[in-house]
């Protein structure tokens, strides 16, 4: 009697202590280890939700492959063999432990696990676990369930051949990693060309790959970033910014943004400096901003009209007047035009009712030859 008891007894806690252990029994979610690329994806309810980078075995065989289920969920697991307690920051397993039933054992030896050298992930390091980044096993942790599958193998084929093959159904919508590259399928049909999703446009070739850097379609050129969505507005490519319409377009010529124009020149970068549009000249500051009013350059002054269009010639200013060589640089002393002659001050200002030495320049600036100053 006390023998059937004690069995009962046994029997029972082991049902509640296996009751206590399963959140669910679910094939909603599965996790794919690859070693041939160090790579790890998660699933759940048909969706590729996110790819990591791992660590694995230092040689092949020393991570199990086949299919596994995930059987522990531990948070600071000791590290035994080092004696390093949970939580310690030297614990090579980090802060939480994902416990697999491979080659005979059930959650105790291997297992997806965290690391204290993040360096090592994605290398072939380990004595047979998959070691994660910290802060991605903790996202992991938190979402993955109890006797989830776990696929590692070791293969060429994407991740979600390798979850087609073992029987998990691929919902083929919206977007897919495979062999590296980024794919966008609706109803099952891998697009191509223009697709705005999540509002933002991505470009995808012919054979559906979606495109980053520079792009021509139509003559015409855009710029999509390292996550595949076009860019607008100011961009550094390269050593030169460019300027990319709302509609994506790459801008040439004259741009105004704000308060500034900017010039862009035939391959789309902007211009600094000085430069020729035509007949005209302007100058543009590092910023790329056209410069207007006066400007100090090269130790010469120079005067940039309104329109930035530098100016040459006569130019009345503040109620002085100033001349400006062709070449636009400020003229100073003495200026000779249609047989008069006019004297420019240090400062570039015409001088007018004073003497320039014994010489005496009228209110019109021009020097009077009957008037000389008497010492």
């Amino acid at each position: 009697m006390r023998k059937s008891i004690l069995v009962m007894i046994i029997f029972l806690a082991g049902f509640f202590l296996y009751s206590n252990q399963v959140e669910a029994t679910t094939d909603s979610q599965l996790v794919i280890i690859n070693k041939r690329t160090n790579e790890m994806a998660f699933y759940e309810n048909g969706k590729l939700v996110r790819e990591f980078k791992v660590g694995t075995g230092r040689n092949l065989s020393l991570t199990p492959e086949g299919t596994f289920k995930i059987v522990n969920k531990i948070k600071n697991r000791p590290y035994y063999t080092g004696k390093v307690p949970g939580g310690d920051p030297r614990n090579p397993l980090g802060d939480r432990w994902l416990g697999l039933d491979a080659r005979g054992t059930y959650g105790t030896t291997y297992a997806i696990h965290g690391n204290n050298n993040p360096n090592t992930i994605g290398k072939y390091i380990t004595s047979g676990c998959v070691r994660m980044h910290n802060e991605e096993i903790r996202w992991l942790f938190e979402r993955v369930k109890l006797y989830t599958p776990v696929i590692i193998t070791n293969t060429d084929h994407n991740f979600n051949s390798i979850a087609s093959s073992n029987g998990y159904i691929v919902e083929n919508h919206g977007w897919a990693k495979e062999n590296g590259d980024w794919f966008y399928y609706k109803n099952g049909v891998k697009m191509t060309g223009w697709i705005y999703t999540n509002n933002n446009w991505y470009y995808l070739d012919d054979g559906g790959v979606m495109k980053t850097g520079w792009l021509a379609d139509h003559d015409v050129w855009y710029y999509l970033d390292s996550s595949g969505e076009m860019k607008t507005g100011w961009i550094m490519s390269g050593n030169s910014w460019y300027y990319l319409a709302q509609n994506g377009v790459m801008k040439t010529g004259w741009v105004k943004d704000g308060r500034h124009w900017y010039f862009l020149n035939e391959t789309g970068a902007m211009k600094s400096g000085w430069f020729a549009d035509g007949n005209t000249t302007y100058y543009l500051n590092r910023s790329g901003e056209m410069m207007t009013g006066w400007l100090l350059s090269n130790q010469q002054w120079y005067y940039l009209q309104p329109s930035g269009a530098m100016h040459s010639g006569w130019l009345r200013q503040g109620g002085n007047w100033y001349y400006l060589e062709t070449s636009g640089e400020m003229k100073t002393g003495w200026h000779q035009e249609n047989e008069k002659w006019y004297y420019l001050l240090n400062n570039g200002k015409m001088a007018t009712d004073m003497y320039v030495g014994s010489y005496f320049m009228g209110k019109d600036g021009v020097w009077i030859h009957e008037v000389s100053k008497i010492e």
